[in-house]
């Protein structure tokens, strides 16, 4: 009979607890609604969830503060001339501010969690941008049609692992292709295209197994086009056209129509 009531109190706790979260993470949870259940709670219940709400709201607060945390970062790092990130202020406590953002759009509009951010064709210049790490949540990254320079860092997709789109296209970006990009598991769109990136194109890119865009041309790379590249059939996914090759002078093989000699 112990073991009965101990097993039904357990059972009846976290039914209540997952309850609360579940209403918190839908945000219909407020401190006010809260306070009115008190009524209908044991003390000791009703302390338990004081304790709970606040505990959890210091960790979203505190989520909050690492994408801002991502965004100041990101803005110190970057030349901008033109002054598109103007707006990009911060101190501001109000929850979403960031979602003003020139080129920032977030999960929610009244959440500091970053979904994607957009800096196409602003002008801007430097190296790859810093800070990344702290947007723990982001989706996608644009940053095509500008002036950046220097390497793609080799652990972009450790910093940033929840990415789907990462477009580097038409900047001045040099080095090569990091095979590291693989951590990018979720990654659908890789875009490359019109820099100065060389060496050879990583074997193991082709078989990230959501990636269905992908453009390296009008680089300086070289070597044989991995056949990962070209024939995905063991991942169910077709091979890249020769669009996506084209523009680097020692790149050989299929799609290509130039083969390759001695490899």
């Amino acid at each position: 009979m112990f073991i009965l009531s101990t097993y039904l109190i357990y059972s009846q706790t976290s039914m209540f607890f997952l309850s609360l979260l579940t209403a918190f993470l839908a945000r219909k949870l407020s401190l006010s609604r809260l306070l009115k259940m008190r009524s209908r709670l044991s003390p000791s219940f009703f302390l338990l969830a004081l304790v709970f709400y606040v505990l959890f709201s210091s960790c979203v607060s505190f989520a909050q503060e690492d994408d801002t945390k991502c965004l100041e970062e990101m803005k110190a790092s970057i030349i901008d001339p033109s002054r598109y990130l103007s707006n990009w202020v911060f101190g501001n406590d109000t929850p979403g501010y960031l979602c003003s953002f020139y080129g920032v759009k977030c999960w929610q509009p009244d959440q500091n969690r970053v979904f994607s951010i957009s800096l196409s064709n602003a002008n801007l210049s430097g190296t790859f941008p810093s800070g990344l790490s702290d947007c723990t949540s982001i989706q996608e990254l644009d940053l095509s049609r500008n002036n950046f320079q220097g390497d793609i860092p080799t652990n972009t997709c450790v910093l940033t692992p929840t990415l789907t789109s990462l477009n580097l296209s038409w900047n001045s970006f040099s080095g090569g292709i990091s095979s590291n990009l693989t951590d990018c598991t979720l990654l659908e769109a890789l875009g490359l295209q019109h820099n100065n990136l060389s060496g050879i194109i990583p074997w193991e890119i082709g078989l990230i197994a959501n990636l269905t865009a992908f453009d390296v041309s009008y680089n300086d790379l070289a070597g044989q086009i991995p056949a990962t590249m070209t024939t995905r059939s063991i991942i169910n996914q077709t091979g890249f056209p020769e669009s996506s090759f084209v523009g680097n002078s020692e790149l050989c093989g299929a799609p290509l129509s130039n083969t390759c000699v001695g490899m």
